[in-house]
Order: structure tokens, then sequence, then C-alpha cells
């Protein structure tokens, strides 16, 4: 599913195209003229409105539309994070500069690359602002990083609505806004006269809006794919990737990882809750792949590691799925479960099976009566004797092993990290 991810020389010339022919276009729309765009305040050139909103809508209506039929994951595009009380400032500093000098920063570019003075004026104030700004922003940093940051936030996450309705509005908002411009630009003809759009051009418009409605009506109608019809589409891949056998780690590799302080790991028991009670791993999160849908996926980042686990592999596969739709999440599962993880740290054998090898298993909890008589004598993290070859009776905690146990058992690492670990800590309190 689209959209593509572009490295190297590739990312650069798509990058130098897309700006040459936003310019151009920009250009070709009267943007580098700030007469025109000062028109916009005056209510008699409604041009700004009608083609950055065309762009905009026109995005939207392609987005969603593709998205809901299966060619474009969504979750995949960069929405930039939204910084609520630094977006307001922002707004009203640009609205203004935009009121005085009557350009804003992009246009002013467009304006200076055709050699206009006033746009080279207002380009050379950006500069210097954006200097100034790097200046004192540590002054600052606290309020255009923290105060009001939402993250990733969409109009459909804040109202808790499918995209497509949200869509189908906008587009709806988007032909009222246009008709209302047309009645400015007759009523207000103060500061030019309008330009009159022949019948042709008309007939143009109509049909661009018919397209549109179109595919409002596809993005409101099939809705946005849920997590279900994600692994349909994705289906070819996941498989893939679990016959492959390389997302699943043995459990000397995790004990390995939950001695690791530079990894932000998450480790996610989708067992039911009774199984859970009667024993879990160190730091490991009860969760269902509901609550995966709904809290995990939205809010884990590239950054974070997560180890999916169940009493053997068959629930932990279809948790890892409901991850594994967000290309952008690190997820692992557990190999052999929390079956196999006993079967090393308290039964002692360690020779069971490597991640190479899949569990049969019928997802049962196979040491539920030796951990039930534990708590009968004991409480629940009361350490069991091992029988390790040269280490004999050693007592341990069987949720989270001495770390000197991972040498005891041979594996071949499978973990990757997509962000780099965390920097360690220094200095007196490091």
């Amino acid at each position: 599913m689209f959209p593509l991810h572009l490295t190297g020389i590739a990312e650069v010339l798509v990058t130098v195209v897309i700006g040459f022919w936003f310019g151009f276009i920009l250009e070709q729309a009267g943007f580098g003229d700030c007469r025109n765009l000062a028109a916009q305040f005056y209510l008699s050139d409604m041009r700004v409105l009608k083609v950055m909103f065309s762009a905009i809508v026109t995005a939207m209506l392609l987005v969603f539309a593709a998205s809901a039929i299966g060619w474009v994951d969504f979750e995949q595009i960069f929405v930039p994070p939204t910084y609520l009380a630094a977006s307001v400032a922002g707004g009203l500093a640009l609205g203004v500069g935009f009121i005085i000098g009557g350009y804003c920063p992009g246009t002013s570019l467009v304006s200076s690359a055709t050699l206009k003075l006033d746009g080279v004026a207002f380009a050379t104030g950006v500069a210097a602002g954006m200097f100034l700004f790097g200046l004192t922003s540590p002054y600052v940093e606290e309020f255009w990083t923290v105060t009001g940051a939402l993250g990733r936030l969409t109009i459909f996450d804040w109202l808790g609505l499918d995209a497509g309705p949200i869509v189908l509005g906008v587009f709806l908002m988007a032909v009222g806004a246009f008709a209302a411009a047309e009645w400015a630009e007759r009523r207000f003809q103060w500061a030019k006269p309008p330009v009159s759009a022949a019948a042709n051009s008309r007939v143009v418009l109509r049909a661009f809006a018919a397209a549109g409605f179109i595919l409002a009506l596809v993005a409101a109608v099939i809705g946005q794919p849920d997590a279900e019809r994600k692994i349909a589409l994705q289906k070819a891949r996941l498989d893939a990737t679990i016959q492959s056998r390389k997302v699943f780690i043995d459990p000397a590799e995790l004990l390995d990882l939950m001695y690791n302080n530079q990894v932000d790991r998450i480790l996610l028991d989708v067992r039911n809750e009774s199984d859970y009670n009667l024993f879990h791993l160190k730091d490991a999160i009860h969760t269902t792949i509901d609550e995966i849908d709904r809290y995990w996926r939205p809010r884990l980042t590239a950054e974070q590691l997560v180890v999916v686990m169940s009493n053997d592999e068959r629930d932990a596969i279809e948790a890892w799925k409901h991850l594994a739709i967000s290309r952008n999440l690190n997820a692992y599962i557990l190999a052999g479960g929390v079956n196999r993880w006993c079967d090393v740290y308290f039964a002692g054998n360690l020779n069971v099976p490597g991640p190479e090898f899949g569990s049969q298993g019928d997802e049962e909890f196979r040491y539920a009566d030796a951990f039930m008589k534990l708590r009968q004598c004991a409480s629940a993290a009361v350490p069991v004797g091992l029988n390790i070859p040269g280490s004999p009776g050693t007592n341990i905690d069987v949720s989270r092993p001495d770390q000197k146990l991972v040498a005891l058992r041979q594996f071949t690492p499978k973990i990757h990290l997509l962000k780099a670990v965390k920097a360690p800590g220094g200095g007196c309190g490091g």
C-alpha cells in the first residue's frame, strides 16, 4: 500500500520537482504579486481562498478516497504534531505579517524569484525573523514544544468519528466557501474589478465539483479501513513475515532486552486475565486486541520496541498483526509464548526449540497448576529452584531471572531498532 518511502537521491529529486511545480503554480495563479494577495482582505479578489482551498480539498479527497478503497495507508502519511499554543501564536503573527506586507513566506519567495523588490524585502524580513527566533527560542522553548502539545491529532480523531463524514462535510463547506467568494467578488469591487469567468471555465468547475463530490461519497460511504480490513489488505505481507519467523524472538533475547535500559520497551500480554494474574513477566502489561486498536497502536512510536506474548503463539500472532499494520511500529513476538519462557526459566530446560520453531499449543497455560501450588504455599513472586547444569538449586524470580542466565542459552538476535537507543545517562545523576 502507498505511500512509498523514498531515500537518497530519489528523495532529493522528488523534493526538487515538487518544489519547482509548487512555485510555478503559485506564480501562474498570481501569488507573486502582493496586490492580488492583498485584495483577499478587501473581498474583491478571492483567488487565495480559491487556489489554496482547491489544493487542500483535492489532496484531502484523493487521500481519503484512496484510503477507503485500500490504495493508501493513511497511518503512514506524516501528519505534523499539534502544538496548540504555538499554532495560535504563529497563526496570529503570520496573519498580521500577511496583512502588512502582502505576502506569506512562500509567496514572498515566489515574488523574489521574479525579482520583485517588495518580495525580496519581505523574504529578507522572514529570514531575519527566523534568525531572531533561533536566538530567542531557548527562552520560550517550553511554550513552543510543551504547551498545548497534542501529538498527531486530526479532526476525526478529536471528534471520535470516521474520517468519511468529516471529508464530506469539508467538501460541502468548500463548495459553500467558493459560492460565497464568487458573491463577494461581485459585491465588493472597490479594490479591483472582478474577473468574469468564461462559460467553458464554469463547465470545468462544475465537472471538478461533481468529481469531488463522488470522491467525498466514496470516503463517506465505504469509510476508512478498520484493523480487520487493513489486515486483510496486507495479508500477503503479514503472512510472509510470520512464515519467515523473523519477528519471533527467543526467551533469552527477551530476557537480555529486559535488562537493557537504553531501549524503550513495552511488553504486552494478551492472555486471559486469570492466567496473567497467576503469572506474568515483570513489567508485562495485560491488554486485549481491542485495546491494541483503540489505545496502543495510535500512541506507540518508532522509538519504542513492543513484544507481544500469549501462552503459546496463536493469540500473540493475531495481536502482532494488529500492530504490524502500522509499519512505523517495531513489534516482535515471544517465540513459544509464556509456556516456552517457563520451560526455560521455570523447568530449567535449556534445550527447548529456538524461535525458528513454532509452538503448536492450544493457548493453555501448562504451568497453571505449578504456579497455583506456589501461590498456596507463599506469595506469587516466590523464587523457585531451577535445575540448571552448573548451578544446582539456583533460586530465581521467574518473572525476570538474573541477567547472568542469558548466557546459559544461545540465541540468534532478531531485534532491530527502527530508531537509535536512548543516550546513556552521565554526570552525577547518570
